[in-house]
């Protein structure tokens, strides 16, 4: 039995898989260990600022690069890597430099949020959003040199600084800043050690050729061109709008409530899949290229999600409520109500998040926005519909999440239809 384990972990897509899963265990615990401090240092309202912080600064990080970082792992020729690579730096500081206008259109996201207690962080939104494009590019760069030891380190510091910052903030300053200070200093560490580690490779990378930039960035145009797109309706819908309607029909409490239990049921989704989309992409990629199937890569990505997902899904169906009461606190009791509701749609995710990278391996990125263009809007407008029958908050979640489980399950059958056909 042993030399059997031995001889699986010694493939090489197992073994990068438990270098990378290891760091975000790690990276994943350590919020976990320290969640019945920051959610008593902090209050539901708290925790509603900071989402919306974060989700108004994701929605332009999600395009800040043009999506051209996700291809940095694609080409053969380094070359090309490189192109993709300062490419994508350039177009992260033209649009870092531009997000500095919303600070001027505060007022009226106050009005959009029917609050205003996220105005006065907007000027740290370009921050947060060259933190976050910023890593992606470094990441991507790094695991095309398979340097998965490194982004296990970074995922790691960022947790334990950002989650102490949180306690640490939480006892000096009250109220939603440490949370923003908190998460900024956790992500600026993280893009440092990325930073570090890229400096080793700093000699071919300053081999700037703007031919080779231009002739990469046409024949990936797809990125920023339909990829792009698609990412930003997927964050659009899936987070931006999501809060947005949360946050003005149903308030920022709930909107708290909601946050903090989908923060704690998505982050073992992130941990498994984090670490094996990044392989999966990868693997699947060179068999493609090698002109090989990839279907048992995803046989393998789907039974190692499978071996998280059962159990997690039990585990919160069955006790929900009673595990957010014990370990955060009775003012978390309907976060843990809300959790139980979302694990059928989670569940799904689990499954077909970390496979998503499947449509760009195969071009068919147009095919996979149009498919997240109408799977989001059924769903969020079963959310706007609920809202204006005025259901309660519970009863249009349950309707919301039975329509992303169906729409999860359905970018699973035609992820293995494109790696069986092709």
């Amino acid at each position: 039995m042993i030399k059997r384990i031995k001889n699986i972990f010694s493939k090489p897509f197992y073994r990068n898989f438990m270098v990378l899963f290891s760091g975000n265990a790690v990276s994943q615990l350590i919020p976990f260990v320290l969640a019945p401090f920051v959610a008593r240092l902090y209050s539901p309202e708290d925790f509603a600022v900071q989402t919306n912080f974060l989700v108004l600064a994701g929605l332009f990080a999600v395009i800040a690069t043009g999506r051209y970082e996700l291809a940095i792992i694609l080409p053969k020729e380094e070359k090309k890597g490189v192109a993709l690579f300062n490419l994508s730096v350039i177009i992260m500081i033209a649009v870092t430099l531009l997000s500095f206008v919303l600070y001027f259109f505060k007022e009226q996201i106050s009005v959009l949020y029917k609050t205003d207690k996220l105005s006065g962080y907007i000027i740290y939104v370009p921050i947060a959003i060259a933190g976050l494009a910023g890593y992606n590019i470094l990441y991507n760069w790094l695991v095309r040199q398979k340097e998965f030891k490194n982004i296990s380190l970074s995922k790691i510091s960022q947790s334990l600084f950002g989650n102490i910052a949180y306690v640490v903030f939480g006892y000096l300053i009250a109220g939603v800043v440490g949370l923003i200070i908190g998460w900024m200093i956790g992500q600026l560490i993280s893009l440092f050690i990325l930073l570090y580690k890229t400096y080793n490779y700093r000699q071919g990378l300053m081999k700037f050729n703007a031919a080779e930039m231009k002739s990469t960035a046409r024949e990936y145009k797809n990125f920023p061109m339909i990829n792009s797109l698609h990412a930003f309706t997927d964050f659009f819908a899936g987070q931006f709008l999501l809060i947005g309607i949360i946050t003005r029909e149903y308030g920022m409490i709930t909107l708290g409530l909601f946050s903090l239990s989908y923060r704690y049921l998505i982050a073992p989704i992130q941990l498994v899949a984090g670490a094996v989309s990044q392989v999966y992409y990868r693997d699947a990629t060179e068999r493609i290229n090698n002109e090989q199937k990839a279907i048992p890569v995803f046989q393998q990505t789907i039974k190692i999600c499978l071996l998280f997902a059962v159990p997690m899904t039990l585990i919160i169906t069955l006790w929900g409520e009673q595990l957010f009461t014990l370990y955060l606190g009775p003012q978390w009791t309907e976060a843990g109500k809300y959790a139980r509701i979302l694990m059928p749609a989670l569940f799904f995710n689990f499954l077909a998040s970390p496979l998503s990278a499947t449509p760009l391996i195969f071009k068919k990125q147009r095919n996979a926005f149009l498919i997240t263009l109408v799977g989001y809007t059924v769903c969020l407008g079963s959310l706007i519909v609920s809202s204006w029958i005025s259901l309660s908050f519970e009863y249009a979640l349950g309707i919301y999440t039975c329509l992303m489980a169906a729409y999860y399950l359905f970018l699973l059958f035609w992820y293995r239809h494109l790696l069986i056909k092709n």
